[in-house]
């Protein structure tokens, strides 16, 4: 048994055999490969792995095999090219080169570069000769044909929903254009469109990316409930529980927050940064204030006597509630009124923090400052240099 990858028109053996060299055809993020190195990469791993590698183009045919050659001591297998029965060719690269590559990484390589010239794949037995035939053998990637379900997704693979630059589908792992390029444990397959993904040399996405991009999909409106409430409450493990939820450049729609609402309430709402976005973006409602123990007067007393004339006293009221979501000490509260809100949180993190809070949120209100921004850096370090001239008694 033998697999076989065909594409119509001739190879360029060199640029084949050379590394650094990536001569498509196409404009770019329209091939999956880039770098120049795969196919060098996939002739070491098959040799490495007991494989046998064959290419036909324009009439020749060529064979990849290995000469054992020591380097300072060390026996290194050095990559070799035969043309029909003429003397092996060595090529400047050993065994070793990709030597973490995995069987289907191997698989994935040919079938990616067959893909890219408007060619298949499939079974020797099953398929015929093309301009150029690449036939591999061995037991490693016999196995890989066997399971390519798992690397591999089928054109007619049932559609949970689609966007632009993604389709959803049930399985798992990250795709772009039908192939894996990361092999992650995740609640569906995600199945990019080609060149929205960077790939690293060995046709793999990064996952802090890859998770940023599945996470978007979150706000599609082809989204279904399904989909969301897998993200609400997702295994420790999978992608989906790690992923950047990106809350500024996001904006929810009515119909999600109202089903984080329903999960929140049922207690299903355990992804902290997709609970941290519905409590950003919920509708504001009065939360009810809480009675506050005679310790916690005493620490907001003093708190608000430390602040002096940092800030204008009474100038907004401040009311205490449970809680104002996961880490949240306080909030400026616009509307229905204008109001510090102070979390039971604040008052357990002790009177310097509930003071820090405080003096946060008024200066939200007062000064009109956003969080993460330069003009509230400013003022803040203004405000550190003012205590540094008055405790030098003169001007800077």
């Amino acid at each position: 048994m033998m697999l076989r990858f065909i594409n119509p028109g001739s190879a360029d053996i060199l640029a084949l055999t050379t590394l650094g060299v990536n001569a498509k055809d196409g404009p770019p993020g329209s091939h999956i490969g880039f770098f120049g190195t795969g196919f060098k990469y996939a002739i070491a791993g098959a040799l490495r792995l007991n494989g046998r590698l064959t290419l036909i183009t324009c009439g020749h045919h060529y064979e990849f095999g290995v000469e054992e050659q020591s380097i300072r001591g060390r026996p290194f297998q050095i990559v070799t090219l035969t043309c029909d029965s003429e003397r092996p060719q060595l090529l400047g690269f050993t065994t070793e080169l990709g030597r973490h590559w995995q069987p289907w990484m191997i698989v994935r390589e040919l079938v990616s570069n067959a893909l890219d010239e408007n060619g298949t794949w499939g079974l020797a037995s099953n398929l015929p000769e093309n301009d150029t035939t690449i036939d591999l053998s061995g037991d490693a990637f016999i196995q890989v044909w066997q399971e390519r379900h798992k690397y591999f997704l089928p054109p007619n693979a049932p559609v949970l929903f689609s966007t632009d630059h993604c389709r959803i589908l049930q399985g798992s792992g990250i795709y772009m254009g039908g192939i894996k390029v990361l092999d992650k444990p995740t609640h569906f397959a995600y199945d990019f469109a080609p060149g929205l993904l960077q790939l690293n040399e060995d046709r793999t996405a990064d996952s802090w990316f890859a998770g940023y991009h599945a996470s978007t999909l979150l706000f599609a409106p082809t989204a279904t409930p399904d989909f969301i409430c897998r993200w609400c409450d997702p295994a420790d493990n999978s992608l989906e529980s790690r992923a950047t939820i990106d809350s500024l450049l996001q904006t929810p729609s009515p119909a999600l927050i109202e089903l984080l609402k329903n999960q929140d309430l049922q207690g299903q709402l355990k992804n902290k940064q997709l609970r941290s976005l519905y409590l950003a973006h919920r509708p504001k409602v009065e939360l009810p204030t809480m009675s506050l123990t005679p310790i916690q007067v005493s620490m907001l007393s003093r708190a608000l006597t430390c602040l002096g004339n940092l800030i204008i006293p009474d100038k907004y009221p401040i009311r205490v509630v449970d809680d104002l979501g996961d880490n949240v000490l306080g909030e400026a509260q616009t509307t229905p009124s204008r109001a510090i809100l102070l979390s039971s949180l604040a008052f357990a993190q002790g009177t310097k923090i509930l003071a820090g809070t405080i003096y946060e949120e008024f200066l939200h209100l007062h000064n009109r400052l956003e969080d993460c921004s330069r003009p509230l850096q400013n003022h803040l370090i203004n405000q550190i240099m003012t205590q540094v001239e008055s405790a030098m008694g003169e001007p800077m």
